[in-house]
């Protein structure tokens, strides 16, 4: 059933738009007692910025967002279908990640040279550290040019859940529009024994109606 749903997923980011703020795409799949989800969105939906943190306050938010993902609590289930979450892997690619980290190794680098006792080495150690703060200062001192014009940031979450009882499974539910208040439509795949089919959700209309394909 993956193949099937990579590439739902994969028809409904074309048909809905590459990136596009507020848009997000769905892709459910029931397989017997299983159901896989696979959200593909913007950072900034669950975010708010699309850029690795630059403050503490921003690390907070990225981390209770993944928290929020990973306890899959985002859909509902009917109560007797008895569903429950079996995995999740929740997955940010933010733009400048890469050059964050590579940032704080090159600081890293440099306090351990910090322990030489040549002079000279020294001078061109605090030199090298000047240019480098005033870089650093420039690059984070207009926040929206942290990120490249063209740069994207997305944020992929895959789910299975298992129902002991899938039969009874009619519906489900999401709160993404409520926990994460940047969603403005989500367009929904739908596959199951019985076909395929495809709706859109938004802040209104949260209920998937899985009669179609079951």
């Amino acid at each position: 059933m993956l193949c099937p749903l990579a590439s739902l997923n994969a028809q409904t980011v074309r048909e809905h738009g590459a990136h596009e703020h507020g848009a997000a795409s769905l892709s459910i799949a029931l397989d017997g007692s299983r159901i896989y989800i696979d959200l593909d969105s913007p950072a900034y939906n669950v975010l708010g910025f699309e850029h690795a943190p630059s403050s503490t306050a921003q690390q907070d938010v990225l981390d209770a967002a993944r928290l929020a993902l990973e306890s899959g609590s985002s859909f509902v289930f009917d109560s007797a279908a008895e569903c429950s979450l079996e995995s999740a892997e929740i997955m940010f690619e933010l733009a400048g990640e890469a050059d964050h980290e590579a940032e704080h190794e090159h600081e890293a680098s440099h306090s351990d040279e910090s322990d030489h006792d040549d002079k000279a080495a020294h001078t061109d150690e605090a030199e090298h550290e000047d240019k480098h703060e005033d870089e650093h200062e420039s690059a984070h001192s207009d926040e929206s040019e942290h990120v490249d014009e063209g740069a994207h940031s997305d944020v992929e979450a895959m789910y299975v859940y298992q129902c002991e009882r899938a039969e009874s499974l009619e519906r489900i539910t999401t709160s993404l529009f409520e926990t994460f208040g940047s969603f403005e439509d989500i367009d929904v795949q739908l596959i199951g024994p019985g076909g395929q089919t495809g709706l859109e959700l938004n802040a209104e209309q949260t209920v998937i109606d899985l009669g179609a394909v079951r």
